[in-house]
Protein backbone atom coordinates (compact mmCIF):
# COMPACT_ATOMS: atom_id res chain seq x y z
CA UNK A 1 0.00 0.00 0.00
CA UNK A 2 2.88 2.37 0.82
CA UNK A 3 4.43 1.90 -2.62
CA UNK A 4 1.11 2.62 -4.35
CA UNK A 5 0.62 5.77 -2.26
CA UNK A 6 4.16 6.89 -3.11
CA UNK A 7 3.59 6.33 -6.85
CA UNK A 8 0.29 8.25 -6.77
CA UNK A 9 2.06 11.15 -5.04
CA UNK A 10 4.86 11.08 -7.64
CA UNK A 11 2.34 11.00 -10.48
CA UNK A 12 0.52 13.99 -8.99
CA UNK A 13 3.79 15.93 -8.73
CA UNK A 14 4.72 15.02 -12.31
CA UNK A 15 1.30 16.14 -13.57
CA UNK A 16 1.67 19.47 -11.78
CA UNK A 17 5.17 19.95 -13.21
CA UNK A 18 3.92 19.13 -16.73
CA UNK A 19 1.16 21.74 -16.43
CA UNK A 20 3.67 24.36 -15.32
CA UNK A 21 5.94 23.54 -18.26
CA UNK A 22 2.97 23.73 -20.61
CA UNK A 23 2.07 27.18 -19.27
CA UNK A 24 5.61 28.41 -19.89
CA UNK A 25 6.40 26.71 -23.19
CA UNK A 26 3.16 26.91 -25.14
CA UNK A 27 2.19 30.21 -26.77
CA UNK A 28 -0.63 32.21 -25.28
CA UNK A 29 -2.45 33.94 -28.17
CA UNK A 30 -4.49 36.01 -25.73
CA UNK A 31 -1.25 37.61 -24.47
CA UNK A 32 -0.59 39.23 -27.84
CA UNK A 33 -1.59 42.81 -28.45
CA UNK A 34 -3.94 43.21 -31.43
CA UNK A 35 -2.05 43.50 -34.70
CA UNK A 36 1.14 41.87 -33.38
CA UNK A 37 0.66 38.42 -34.85
CA UNK A 38 3.83 37.05 -36.48
CA UNK A 39 4.04 37.53 -40.21
CA UNK A 40 4.80 34.54 -42.44
CA UNK A 41 8.45 34.17 -43.40
CA UNK A 42 8.83 35.22 -47.02
CA UNK A 43 12.56 35.39 -47.69
CA UNK A 44 15.95 34.02 -46.79
CA UNK A 45 18.15 35.37 -44.00
CA UNK A 46 21.68 35.64 -45.35
CA UNK A 47 24.90 36.62 -43.59
CA UNK A 48 28.07 36.85 -45.67
CA UNK A 49 31.49 37.28 -44.09
CA UNK A 50 30.07 38.16 -40.67
CA UNK A 51 32.70 38.17 -37.93
CA UNK A 52 33.43 39.86 -34.64
CA UNK A 53 36.46 40.75 -32.55
CA UNK A 54 36.76 42.37 -29.13
CA UNK A 55 39.86 43.81 -27.49
CA UNK A 56 41.94 42.57 -30.40
CA UNK A 57 40.77 38.98 -30.00
CA UNK A 58 38.85 37.23 -32.76
CA UNK A 59 35.54 36.13 -31.20
CA UNK A 60 33.79 34.96 -34.35
CA UNK A 61 35.63 34.11 -37.56
CA UNK A 62 33.96 35.28 -40.77
CA UNK A 63 30.85 33.16 -41.33
CA UNK A 64 28.65 32.70 -44.39
CA UNK A 65 25.15 31.50 -43.54
CA UNK A 66 21.80 31.28 -45.31
CA UNK A 67 18.61 30.25 -43.51
CA UNK A 68 15.48 29.68 -45.57
CA UNK A 69 11.91 30.03 -44.28
CA UNK A 70 10.89 27.02 -42.24
CA UNK A 71 14.45 25.85 -41.60
CA UNK A 72 15.62 25.23 -38.06
CA UNK A 73 19.22 26.09 -37.22
CA UNK A 74 21.14 24.81 -34.20
CA UNK A 75 24.41 26.52 -33.34
CA UNK A 76 26.72 24.40 -31.20
CA UNK A 77 30.25 24.72 -29.96
CA UNK A 78 32.38 25.08 -26.86
CA UNK A 79 32.21 28.01 -24.47
CA UNK A 80 33.61 31.15 -26.06
CA UNK A 81 33.27 29.96 -29.65
CA UNK A 82 30.91 32.81 -30.67
CA UNK A 83 27.46 31.16 -30.52
CA UNK A 84 25.84 34.03 -28.62
CA UNK A 85 27.63 36.62 -30.73
CA UNK A 86 26.30 35.00 -33.89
Amino acid sequence: VGVITLRISQLSQATTAARRLQDVLLPHPADRAPGTEPLPATGDLTAEGVGHSADGHLILAPVDLTVRPGELVAVTGPTGSGKTTL
